[in-house]
């Protein structure tokens, strides 16, 4: 949506309302959800709610507010960090959790493509923890399952699943979501039910006292650091510059945050954006183009791109500063 910003105070009482079953009726709750949807936030409402990411989740509810009064929950997780970090109360109504197994092929290829040190030691930790504390039955499975699945109370009426996509390459708060209520997809929480059983069977005890193998299951192409990770990814994750007065040198921070939204530096002018292919387009708070920009591999920034409609200055550049502040060589 290219328009005004909204500010979390308008997002949070949006979420309210598209939550809100008394609202549903005068149809203020359908208008919340498309407002929120349209803001790239989140679809909420009518049984079935998606998250754009983990940050869009968090947003909208806690792990405590989805499970609510939920008794029993099969889980598959990817990695089991959660566990290690949060208090173990939190998970006691998990009765079955399938963890990849650490010492697979697959699991050691998503590992590498991640670039997260210790995975295979987080899935070790986890186990122990869930099996030896908070006694959950636990089992490996070979395949690396492409999803984060929660299936709360599948055999009741109030039963639901929350499945988190994940894929190798994939950055954890980035991974978009989606939940469903068996009162309104019930063939949906049936299947997930029905695939979460026929691999337990195929799944085996864990065997923690085999140390995962040490040696790369192969080295992975690794293209130059500046083009590591997708241009999103980049924008989101590092730190630019606008030189939004070339004619004066003038020079600010800009923050690229989740649902095409601007943090530090944003205002009036540079309000929304959104990328298209490698050309970055920013938005002003009336809508207007403020100015387009086509990334330059060979210099690693975004430079100005000539449009009779933009309302910005002639030849802004948009480029990145490491940790230090400084602007790295190309």
């Amino acid at each position: 949506m290219l328009g005004i910003t909204m500010p979390d105070w308008a997002q949070s009482l949006l979420q309210a309302i598209s939550n809100s079953r008394w609202l549903r009726w005068v149809g203020l709750r359908q208008l919340a959800s498309w407002l929120l949807a349209r803001h790239g936030r989140a679809m909420i409402g009518f049984g079935a709610d998606f998250f754009s990411s983990r940050v869009a989740l968090e947003q909208h509810r806690s792990f405590d507010d989805l499970i609510g009064g939920t008794e029993s929950i099969d889980a598959i997780y990817i990695t089991g960090r959660s566990f290690i970090r949060n208090d173990s109360k939190r998970f006691r109504r998990i009765r079955r959790l399938i963890l990849p197994d650490p010492r697979s092929d697959s699991f050691r290829f998503y590992e590498q493509s991640t670039g997260e040190p210790n995975l295979s030691e987080s899935v070790l930790r986890a186990t122990a923890v869930c099996r030896d504390d908070i006694k959950i039955e636990v089992r490996w499975c070979e395949a690396m399952v492409q999803q984060s699945v929660l299936i709360g109370d599948s055999d009741k009426s109030t039963g639901w699943v929350h499945v988190e996509l994940v894929a190798p390459f994939s950055k954890a708060n980035s991974r978009p979501s989606f939940t469903v209520t068996k009162r309104r997809f019930e063939n949906v929480v049936n299947s997930y039910q029905e695939i979460f059983n026929q691999l337990w069977e195929v799944s085996y005890p864990p065997d923690t006292s085999t140390e995962p193998p040490s040696k790369p299951l192969r080295k992975l192409p690794k293209p130059p650091a500046r083009l590591a990770a997708p241009l999103e990814s980049r924008l989101l994750n590092e730190t630019w510059m606008l030189t939004f007065d070339p004619t004066r040198s003038r020079v600010k921070q800009l923050d690229f945050l989740n649902g095409g939204l601007f943090g530090e530096g944003g205002n009036h002018n540079e309000t929304r954006w959104q990328l298209k292919g490698d050309v970055l387009e920013i938005y002003r708070e009336t809508g207007a183009l403020q100015n387009r920009f086509r990334y330059d591999r060979a210099g690693d920034r975004f430079v100005w791109i000539k449009d009779a409609s933009a309302k910005g200055l002639d030849h802004q550049v948009i480029y990145r500063v490491d940790r230090s502040g400084s602007r790295p060589s190309p």
